[in-house]
Order: C-alpha cells, then structure tokens, then sequence
C-alpha cells in the first residue's frame, strides 16, 4: 500500500501545479514486554502510520501530513501541501531552486532471522518469565531481596520516499533487544 499512498499523492501534487513533490510514508511498529519478579510487568504494542507529502509550487515550498490513509485523505493532503506552496509564495523573496540529482530505486532491509512481530505474545511472554524464573530466589549476598526482571523490546520502521523526479527508495529496519536482570 505504501507505493500506492505515494502515487496518489504524487499525481495529485502535480495535478494541482506542483513543479516537484516528494513523499515519506512511515510505517513504525513497538513492542515492550516485561517481567518482574515471576509476573507480567508490561504489554505494549504501538504502531503510528502516516504520510508527510513536501511539494515546490509557485517557487515556495509547502508540506502536509496524515494519518488518513484513504485515497480522499492522501489527495487532500497533497492538494493541502500545494496551497500551502501557493499562499507562501506570496511572501517569498526569490524561487525554491532545487539541485539536480540522480533518482534512485532501491529497497533494503537488513537481515533479521525471525519477525518479532510474527512470535506470538504469548510465547515471548512465557520465555521472559522461564528467564526470570531461572534467576533464582531469595536473598542475595547483602542479605537483600533479590529483583528478578526480563524485558523484550522490539521496533520495525517502514519508510518509502518516492518524489515526482523518478526517486522510490523503501527501507525496513528490525531492531530489538532482550534484557535478564537480577
């Protein structure tokens, strides 16, 4: 979807009078999980989605943004862009002039063995609690309680940039990291 998101928004852009356009379509994905002490801490999932479309008309630049993703919101954030272009050229002083550069296509992403996102919840919970539980219980060596904790985090960032001069590049980055602490 994110290349038709950029496609419609391009075509509006310039259909509106855009001399040049470019779009972001982000996609950013978290989890966070935690144990503590044998119990479940913590459960998030997050996910923001949206489009940011940056357009030169009338020599002025302007952006907009959403998070509405239907083909009406995505075209009436480019027309919005383009108006924004047009009502600040009125207070420009010289024209938007942008350096002439090579369009690239690439896709990358780097290498991952499994999806965190594709492991279900609950199997990521249970192994948090099977680490936590395997710290151990009772007093430390100072006489103290023991804190027994296990955190999961995951992210995967999605992110197209297509521009009205030929320019696609997508790139998908997963990090995460896992923690055990006593």
């Amino acid at each position: 979807m994110m290349q038709t998101w950029a496609d419609w928004a391009l075509n509006t852009a310039q259909r509106r009078g855009a001399s040049y356009a470019d779009v972001r379509v982000m996609d950013i994905r978290q989890r966070d999980l935690s144990t503590k002490n044998g119990e479940v801490g913590t459960i998030l999932e997050a996910e923001t989605l949206g489009i940011g479309i940056r357009v030169v008309a009338n020599g002025a630049w302007g952006f907009a943004s959403t998070d509405r993703l239907t083909r009406e919101g995505v075209e009436a954030c480019a027309a919005e862009a383009v108006a924004i272009a047009k009502a600040s050229s009125l207070a420009k002083r010289e024209n938007v002039s942008l350096a002439p550069e090579k369009a690239y296509v690439d896709t990358w992403q780097n290498p991952f063995l499994k999806d965190p996102f594709k492991i279900p919840v609950e199997r990521q919970i249970d192994l948090l609690l099977a680490a936590d539980n395997a710290g151990g219980e009772g007093r430390n060596d100072r006489g103290r309680h023991d804190v027994l904790q296990a955190h999961r985090a995951a992210f995967c960032f999605q992110h197209r940039l297509a521009d009205s001069s030929g320019e696609d590049a997508f790139r998908r980055r997963d990090c995460g990291h896992d923690v055990c602490r006593k």
